[in-house]
C-alpha cells in the first residue's frame, strides 16, 4: 500500500496543474481578444519642409459625449529657428478647449530643437465635429523674421458618439401644472431654522480650516521662481554636456519671463532688437538696469546666432549676471508690523 501512494499524490499534482495552466491561458487569450476589439486607431501625421517638422496626432477618431480628445503638436527644427504655434480660445471647431499646454524646448539629434502644444478638447453633444486645419510658423532668427515658413494641418473628422442606446426613444412628456404652496406651519418654520442653523456651522467650519493653512498657498513672486529656474538650469548640467546653445536660450527665457511678470513688459514674444527698442521709452527701469539688461541680452545673442562659443567661465559669469540684475530689480520686503 505504501508503493502506491506516492505515484498516486503525483499524478493528482500533475492534473491539477494542467488544469490551472489551461485556465490561465484561456483567461490571457480572452483578454488580449477583448483589448484587440476595443482598440481604436490612432491619427498621426508628419509634415515637412526643408528641415522642419509638424508632427500632428489625435487620440482617436471615435469618443463619446462623456469622453475628452488629446491633439498634440510637436514641431522638430534647427536651433537657430524659432517656432509659432497658434493660439486657442474657447474653443476649437465646434469641440471645447479645456486646457492647452506647452512642452520643450527639447535638444535632439543632429542639433535639432523639439517643442510642442498639448490641446485637450471636449464634446458637447453626439455628432460629427471636425478639428479645422492649425497653422504652425518657422522664423528664422538669423534673418530677422524675414523669412518665415508654415506648415498647416490637415482638417480631422471626429464621431462623437451619444451614450444612449441606438435604438433608445426618447419620450417627451406634457408639462406639470404648478405645484400648489404650502399652507403655513409651525413645522415649516422649524425645518427653515433647522436648515439655516446647519448652513452657519458648515460656513463656519470651512472658514476656519482655510485659516488653519488648508487653502492653497499663494503663488511664488517673479524673482523667487527666477530664482529656483536659475538653480534648476545649473543643475541641470547642459554646459558640462556641451549644449552651451541651448544653455544660453533657457538663460534669456528666464530673465525674460521675469521682467514680463515683474514690470508688465512682453519680454518672450519679442527680438532683442525690438524689446531694447521699447524699454528706452520706458521709466520702469533704472538706466543702469537697463544697460545692465542690455548686455545680457546681447552676450546671449552672440551665442545664439553669431556661432560664438563661450567657455564654462563665461557661461557661469552670464548665470551671475543674471542674478544681479534679479538681485537689484526685486521689489523690497515688507516693513514688519509692530509686535512681529
Amino acid at each position: 500500500m505504501l508503493r502506491n501512494t506516492k505515484p498516486l499524490g503525483f499524478f493528482v499534482m500533475v492534473f491539477l496543474l494542467v488544469l490551472v495552466g489551461g485556465h490561465l491561458v484561456s483567461c490571457r487569450q480572452n483578454t488580449t481578444a477583448s483589448s484587440t476589439q476595443t482598440s481604436v486607431p490612432f491619427i498621426n501625421k508628419i509634415y515637412e519642409s526643408g528641415p522642419l517638422r509638424l508632427g500632428f496626432s489625435v487620440g482617436r477618431r471615435d469618443i463619446s459625449v462623456a469622453d475628452r480628445l488629446t491633439v498634440v503638436l510637436e514641431s522638430a527644427a534647427p536651433e537657430d529657428y524659432g517656432v509659432e504655434f497658434p493660439a486657442h480660445n474657447d474653443h476649437l471647431g465646434k469641440f471645447s478647449v479645456v486646457s492647452t499646454r506647452a512642452f520643450g524646448p527639447e535638444l535632439v539629434e543632429n542639433g535639432y530643437v523639439k517643442v510642442g502644444q498639448t490641446i485637450v478638447l471636449e464634446p458637447f453633444l453626439a455628432g460629427q465635429y471636425k478639428i479645422p486645419p492649425m497653422q504652425v510658423r518657422f522664423r528664422h532668427q538669423e534673418k530677422k523674421g524675414t523669412i518665415n515658413h508654415e506648415l498647416t494641418t490637415e482638417e480631422i473628422t471626429i464621431t462623437v458618439n451619444s451614450l444612449l442606446p441606438k435604438d433608445a426613444q426618447v419620450a417627451l412628456n406634457d408639462i406639470l401644472p404648478p405645484l400648489q404652496s404650502p399652507q403655513s406651519h409651525p413645522l415649516y418654520w422649524m425645518l427653515g431654522a433647522v436648515f439655516l442653523l446647519l448652513s452657519a456651522l458648515a460656513a463656519f467650519w470651512y472658514f476656519r480650516r482655510r485659516k488653519n493653512g488648508n487653502a492653497e498657498p499663494p503663488p511664488l513672486p517673479p524673482h523667487t521662481l527666477a530664482y529656483q529656474e536659475l538653480d534648476a538650469l545649473i543643475a541641470n548640467g547642459l554646459v558640462e554636456k556641451g549644449a552651451i546653445k541651448l544653455f544660453y536660450i533657457r538663460v534669456s527665457e528666464i530673465l525674460r519671463r521675469y521682467i514680463e511678470s515683474r514690470f508688465g513688459l512682453r519680454a518672450p514674444e519679442r527680438t532683442t532688437e525690438e524689446f531694447l527698442t521699447e524699454l528706452s521709452f520706458t521709466d520702469s527701469l533704472l538706466t543702469q538696469h537697463k544697460e545692465l539688461l542690455q548686455k545680457f541680452l546681447s552676450h546671449c545673442d552672440l551665442v545664439k546666432f553669431a556661432k560664438y562659443l563661450p567657455s564654462s567661465r563665461e557661461a557661469g559669469e552670464t548665470v551671475d549676471l543674471c542674478r544681479s540684475f534679479i538681485q537689484e530689480t526685486e521689489p523690497p520686503p515688507e516693513p514688519m508690523e509692530k509686535g512681529q
